[in-house]
């Protein structure tokens, strides 16, 4: 429902029709995965600006030349255990998410069916990203807390 101002349309937001912006960023905060049984079976995330720790994020190591619709293969310094099975090793992908057992590079519409329907994954960014823009580009530092 609106109306017309000249040459202008105008439209009328009724919760819904016109979508809200998403404030989240991450920018100056952490991302952290906390075990919460003393197996590390179970993990619980947490996003918090007092625990960002720009040395832990400059310290990380560079992915080289990590580019749009890319992944790099990454050693865990620990065993992880998620959805049944235990990895040491993750995959970093370029559009903001972390895979088990296999990389990502489909270059597809991200989406719930996408998200659920490939490997174990971790997104707390799945977005069609380029991070060869990306100032400083992208770290990666695991350590077990």
């Amino acid at each position: 429902m609106g109306r017309d101002a000249g040459e202008i349309a105008l439209m009328y937001d009724s919760d819904g029709v016109v979508a809200r912006r998403n404030l989240f960023s991450l920018d100056g905060r952490a991302l952290g995965f906390i075990p919460t049984t003393p197996q590390a079976s179970r993990y619980k995330v947490a996003a918090d600006a007092a625990s960002f720790d720009r040395q832990s994020a400059s310290a990380g190591a560079l992915l080289d030349s990590l580019g749009d619709d890319d992944t790099r293969r990454v050693a865990l310094p620990f065993p992880f255990p998620f959805f049944g099975a235990t990895f040491t090793s993750v995959f970093v992908n370029s559009d903001g998410n972390l895979s088990f057992g296999q990389g990502d590079v489909t270059a597809t519409s991200r989406s719930l069916g996408f998200f659920a329907g490939g490997a174990p994954r971790i997104a707390p960014l799945l977005a069609d990203l380029d991070p060869s823009v990306a100032r400083g580009g992208v770290r990666v530092l695991a350590r077990r807390r």
